[in-house]
């Protein structure tokens, strides 16, 4: 376990991100996201809008005009990519990440 966190004899730490040995099957996977519509976002583009003196679809259109989905990823939408990670459904899944950001930034 030193050596996974990095502070056993080792020279430089190395990621360990599954164990075949660990009898608790544990995964380790990652969400990842950007820009998500909800209260602190929706007071951003408000906000930004009042102080320009632009409208707030604007002010939004600036913001996602050139994602892929061109629409912001909404709370609940990155929520249901964690239970899917948490779920059976990915119980073969580790080791892993996921961008949930309508396409924002593609890898």
């Amino acid at each position: 376990m030193q050596q996974a966190l990095g502070v056993g004899p080792k020279a430089a730490p190395e990621p360990v991100i599954d164990n075949p040995d660990d009898p608790d099957n544990i995964r380790f996977n990652m969400v990842i996201p950007s820009w998500m519509w909800g209260p602190p976002v929706e007071m951003f583009v408000n906000g930004t809008a009042d102080h320009q003196g632009r409208t707030k679809e604007e002010v939004l259109e600036g913001i996602v005009g050139k994602f892929p989905l061109r629409r912001m990823t909404e709370d609940g939408e990155v929520a249901d990519v964690a239970a899917f990670f948490a779920s059976d459904h990915a119980k073969a899944v580790t080791g892993q990440y996921l961008l949930v950001n309508s396409g924002e930034m593609l890898r």
